[in-house]
């Protein structure tokens, strides 16, 4: 057995991050809702994606336990378009800034969670 066929111990605690954080968000998601507000001030959320990243982070992505995001590329933010209305325009200008992607709620990695 070569040393690429050996699990990487670190991926189980990435991992196990990762199924931490889906029942987090599961807890205050409602179903179906998941994606309303990733930039949610959850403390908790905040805290356990900061530890899903630093884990991610710390190991070459060929041995995490999960494909990166296909939405966000791995990037855990995606451009997205804000309409900012002045008075007396006729239309809306649009402003493009980034937002922690809604797919992977700014992990970088492919969650296993409904909605």
């Amino acid at each position: 057995m070569s040393d690429t066929d050996t699990p990487n111990p670190h991926s189980k605690d990435l991992e196990q991050a990762l199924r931490v954080f889906e029942a987090r968000l599961a807890e205050i998601a409602p179903d179906g809702q998941r994606h309303a507000s990733p930039d949610a001030d959850d403390e908790r959320l905040h805290e356990l994606r900061s530890i899903v990243i630093r884990r991610a982070e710390a190991l070459p992505s060929a041995v995490w336990p999960r494909a990166k995001c296909e939405h966000c590329t791995g990037q855990r933010e995606v451009e997205a378009l804000q309409a900012r209305y002045t008075d007396g325009a006729a239309a809306p200008q649009f402003d493009s800034r980034p937002r922690t992607c809604p797919k992977c709620w700014g992990t970088g990695l492919t969650l296993n969670c409904p909605g």
